[in-house]
């Protein structure tokens, strides 16, 4: 079994700045749910693992003053919201994967155990060994970013959206780009096609907040578009752009067709 990897002496080696997620863009675009602090966890676990390694670490160690101050959290409702709830809860999160029609077909635990040390403030979590090839020994089709760009999000939602942003910018080399995304796959994507029926709903509270976010607080720049089948609005057209292009020319020339639509 590879060594714990303790994430309090990995930032005395490697400061936060230095902290990069890499994911194979499958695992990105697939089906699966994280409440927020579930799903940093999950990131601050892979953004410590060398995509380029042999050895799969698959076991690691937060301590959680220091997760705490990383992500602006408040340390008390942490303590009770990873003891009382997460531990629960992640163990028994997965990821849908699709098979060559597009159809959804295999479930894939990402976390195999969870243990929290009281007296150390401490959790333990250990990968499930299914995710080795979404996150390392990659080839070609992955996305990387570094942690902190998506450390002060306040929802779940918004790391996805950014991780679909940040996916297909890179397909352009770090051009600014545009693509489309169906109001049916966010929701499948996302896991809430009976939570939110009407697109409205989804717009206040999903959609919306992740552009906020991300404009906000990462390195991205994005917008999108309604477009719409007769009144309903049935897919989004985004538009990516880094900010620090932001006020150059080539930003607002790239070549995109404009009659270019989302298969149906």
């Amino acid at each position: 079994m590879s060594p714990i990897i303790n994430i309090t002496t990995i930032l005395k080696m490697s400061q936060m700045d230095n902290l990069r997620v890499t994911k194979s863009n499958e695992l990105i675009t697939n089906r699966f749910n994280f409440t927020l602090n579930e799903y940093r966890i999950f990131l601050y676990g892979v953004s410590l693992i060398n995509p380029l390694d042999k050895e799969f670490p698959i076991e690691y160690e937060i301590e959680l003053k220091t997760f705490a101050k990383m992500f602006s959290c408040d340390i008390n409702g942490l303590y009770k919201d990873l003891k009382d709830d997460v531990l629960d809860r992640m163990f028994m999160r997965f990821m849908t994967t699709k098979d060559e029609s597009g159809k959804w077909k295999e479930r894939i635990h990402l976390v195999r155990k969870i243990s929290y040390c009281d007296s150390e403030s401490r959790i333990k979590i250990k990968f499930d060994e299914e995710i080795k090839p979404y996150v390392q020994q990659l080839s070609g089709h992955f996305t990387s970013y570094y942690l902190y760009q998506i450390a002060q999000f306040k929802s779940s939602y918004s790391i996805r959206f950014y991780e679909w942003c940040a996916m297909e910018i890179k397909k352009r080399e770090g051009k600014p780009t545009q693509f489309f995304i169906s109001i049916q796959d966010i929701k499948e994507y996302l896991l809430l096609e009976k939570k939110y029926k009407k697109y409205s709903d989804l717009k206040k509270r999903v959609v919306q907040k992740a552009f906020d976010e991300i404009n906000a607080f990462s390195d991205l720049s994005v917008r999108y578009e309604e477009i719409k089948k007769g009144r309903s609005v049935y897919q989004l057209k985004i538009t990516v752009k880094y900010k620090k292009w932001e006020k150059k020319e080539e930003q607002f020339t790239f070549p995109f067709d404009p009659n270019l639509k989302l298969n149906e």
